[in-house]
């Protein structure tokens, strides 16, 4: 059997054209049914395009669709005026020939290759120290040397010693400054109310002084009294005298005596220097800090020198790590040790680092200088990589650089990888969101390949489906081509679009003016032809069917009124009316309305009345049949010589004077539509004419000649 040409392979057909007028305050859905009549499956593409309508249809009826062979489907289209008058709906079908082809084309491998990974996990990043067994290599106690081991209890005793010295070699040297200030002094005084007579005088007070004393040995020293003097004033009363206070300045001169260490001095017997207390306590922290670091530490506090203090705290911190941290870290924290202080702060943090991670970053961040501080931290947070992951992933916001920390946690990622899996991808992909828009694009792709090697290469993509900037996307894309697709050649086919055929839809619509009784026109399912509802009527012929049906006969009317327009550039206008309660008060009203509106109120008069035909429709007979009512108005002759002259004897054409010449249609018409503007008469088909779209459309045409 010959296979059908693509224009025949399809049809298509609107199930639910609309006979009533289209409101513009809602949707239509329409109803296309579309067959394949081919015997193979095809696939077809359909454009739904409207200038006065907003329409909506299914995308994927636009771009395609596969048919089976004989299958038909349902294609919805929404539709919504946006004129007053006729609207269109214009259909062009596709067919989508299938065309096969060869083309090289770059495919997601399944995989990474092993080599590019390996490459990936050897290149180290960032350079680090282990500090595991950093505490472990710290010696448990200090070499004492020639210096005896001491209890707490001896080195108690020992330290008495030295406070129970009967002198020590300081000697005093006085000094002598004479501070004079003035010194306010409120005193009291009778004034006279006119007269006061001031009389001046001057006291001389002597005021002791306390004995200095001696702060390393309790020694007293001696200070001569403080003589000061001051001014009063006497007054003389000699009229009425009145109490009164008032702010006196007085010189006040007293003698400051400074203690210096003379060291020039020759010592005397049973006195040591500040220099041998020094190294006594020396000997003694030292003697007792193998068995009480804490005493020893205290001890450390009383030397005077700070150069024997932080050798002393130095020589104490890499075992007192290991005896007592606690209270080494206190010591180290607690004291001013200037920028050697820095050393014993890394000693402390390192020994930390594997069993207490968090801790010793926060001790880290004591000291000023940057990058040490970052060698320290890093080393801490690789240190705690596997022994406590979370800690460590926190500490990398602990260092200066944002680029330092990317590297390292990359690092982390790598080694995170066998062990546990599920934290390397998803610290690996919050690692790549925060990258993104930096410029470091070699760190982005090494991640990408890697997090592909862990996943993926498909999850990779899709992860970049889901960037919102395209330079990103299109850069990575690139970037990645050659690492994570392989050029394969693949069988391909290509749908090439023939056009098929055009289908053009009219409706009558109404957008804007939507009264009431457009609604209940609409709620009947009649219609009003587009030329009265723009107003531009090309003749003077209306024809107005007021009366229901069990059928729709808008079509047979639409036909005839467009091919006529077509044919002859003139048409009739139309208003179907399917009365439901037989014009009831409510229903007469609205049919006024639209008679006064659409018909009565023409803007586009005739030099010649309007002539309304009152139609109405009766079975069949066995013969077509038009009566015509004849109700005195030469018009009817007129139109039956127009019939007569346009049918021959394939109709019975009938004038009747009484039955149907008025009727209450014929009397509400007249009412609204009053002589001389417009003439009205009764015509009646049998539904032959409705049956044969010929005749029908010749009963226009001969009405209208």
């Amino acid at each position: 059997m010959a296979k059908k040409s693509p224009s025949d392979s399809i049809s298509i057909e609107l199930l639910n054209y609309p006979q009533s007028l289209l409101l513009g305050n809602q949707d239509y859905e329409l109803s296309f049914s579309v067959k394949n009549n081919s015997e193979s499956i095809e696939s077809y593409a359909f454009n739904f395009t409207s200038t006065t309508s907003d329409i909506s249809v299914d995308k994927s009826y636009i771009k395609g669709v596969s048919f089976n062979s004989g299958e038909s489907k349902i294609v919805p289209v929404k539709i919504r005026p946006k004129i007053e008058g006729l609207t269109e709906l214009n259909v062009i079908i596709y067919y989508q020939k299938k065309i096969e082809f060869k083309s090289m084309d770059w495919k997601i491998k399944k995989n990474v290759e092993k080599s590019i990974v390996s490459k990936i996990i050897g290149k180290t990043q960032v350079n680090f120290d282990d500090l595991k067994g950093y505490k472990k290599k710290l010696p448990k106690s200090i070499s004492l040397g020639d210096i005896p081991s001491l209890s707490k209890s001896k080195a108690k005793k020992e330290l008495d010693k030295i406070k129970s010295v009967p002198s020590i070699k300081v000697h005093t040297r006085e000094i002598e400054r004479k501070i004079i200030t003035q010194v306010p002094k409120t005193i009291t005084k009778q004034v006279p109310e006119k007269i006061i007579k001031k009389i001046p005088r001057v006291i001389e007070e002597i005021i002791p002084q306390e004995p200095l004393v001696n702060a390393i040995n309790g020694k007293k020293f001696e200070r001569p009294p403080l003589k000061t003097t001051k001014t009063v004033y006497e007054s003389i009363e000699e009229t009425v005298m009145k109490t009164v206070t008032e702010t006196v300045y007085e010189e006040k001169i007293e003698t400051k005596i400074d203690i210096v260490e003379d060291t020039t001095l020759p010592s005397k017997k049973g006195e040591i220097t500040l220099k041998q207390k020094d190294e006594t306590l020396s000997r003694i922290a030292k003697g007792v800090f193998n068995q009480d670091p804490q005493y020893a530490f205290a001890i450390v506090k009383m030397i005077s020198d700070p150069n024997k203090r932080y050798a002393n705290i130095s020589q104490f911190v890499p075992p007192g790590i290991r005896l007592d941290s606690k209270t080494t870290i206190e010591a180290v924290m607690g004291l001013d040790l200037g920028p050697q202080k820095e050393a014993l702060i890394e000693i402390i943090a390192n020994s930390l680092a594997a069993e207490k991670p968090d801790e010793a970053a926060m001790i880290a961040l004591n000291i000023d200088n940057i990058a040490k501080r970052d060698e320290i931290i890093t080393n801490i947070i690789f240190t705690a990589a596997y022994l406590k992951p979370q800690i460590a992933s926190n500490l990398i916001y602990q260092l200066s650089k944002k680029e330092l920390q990317h590297q390292i946690l990359f690092e982390l990622v790598k080694g995170w990888a066998h062990k546990d899996k599920k934290r390397a991808i998803e610290s690996l992909k919050s690692l790549i969101s925060n990258i993104l828009s930096e410029s470091n694009i070699e760190l982005i792709k090494t991640c990408m390949i890697f997090l592909a090697y862990l996943t993926d290469p498909q999850s990779v993509y899709d992860l970049i489906d889901g960037f919102r900037s395209k330079d990103d996307k299109s850069l990575l894309v690139e970037q990645l081509q050659e690492y994570l697709k392989v050029k394969v050649q693949t069988k391909k086919i290509k749908l090439e679009s023939q056009e098929l055929s055009k289908l053009y839809f009219t409706f009558t619509a109404i957008s804007k003016k939507i009264t009431p009784a457009l609604n209940y026109l609409v709620e009947l399912k009649g219609n009003i032809s587009s030329n009265l509802i723009e107003g531009n009527i090309s003749s003077n012929i209306i024809v107005i069917c007021p009366f229901k049906f069990n059928f729709p006969i808008f079509m047979n009317f639409q036909s005839c009124y467009v091919e006529l327009l077509q044919e002859t550039q003139k048409t009739f206008g139309f208003l179907l009316f399917p009365s439901k309660e037989n014009y009831s008060e409510e229903e007469l009203k609205h049919f006024h309305n639209i008679l006064n509106n659409f018909i009565k109120n023409q803007t586009n008069q005739h030099p010649s009345p309007f002539v309304i035909i009152n139609l109405d429709l009766i079975p069949y007979f066995s013969k077509p049949t038009i009566f015509l009512g004849d109700n005195g108005d030469p018009l009817i002759k007129d139109i039956h010589s127009k019939l007569k002259g346009n049918f021959t004897n394939e109709i019975n054409l009938m004038i009747n004077n009484s039955f149907f010449s008025q009727g209450k249609s014929f009397i509400e018409l007249q009412n609204i539509l009053k002589e001389p503007n417009f003439r009205i008469c009764n015509i009646i088909l049998t539904y032959n004419f409705l049956n044969d779209i010929g005749l029908l459309k010749t009963f226009f045409k001969a009405i209208l000649s």
